[in-house]
């Protein structure tokens, strides 16, 4: 699940892991609605998306790994929420 409460800034070159949107590119890629771990790597450059621990096919636009800019133009991504046995 997301938490839009308290997005993570994330800078280029900086990994994280959240659930990946069901944005077109990643219903394609059979990821969408899995928890990934992901390396943004730049505006220009977008997001690696990681399966294994190993790339997972090219780097996706930003927006399509759920990555998303303020109004600051600071980027950020959603975290994960704990599920319900996660919380103590």
């Amino acid at each position: 699940m997301y938490d839009y409460t308290t997005p993570v800034r994330i800078a280029p070159g900086e990994r994280g892991q959240t659930v990946m949107p069901h944005s077109e590119v990643m219903i394609h890629m059979r990821l969408a609605g899995q928890t990934l771990c992901f390396t943004y790597l730049g505006t220009c450059r977008g997001v690696q998306v990681e399966r294994d621990g190993r790339p997972f096919s090219s780097p996706v636009c930003p927006g399509e790994a759920g990555i998303y800019f303020d109004s600051a133009g600071a980027f950020y991504y959603p975290p994960l929420q704990p599920t319900p046995h996660e919380q103590h």
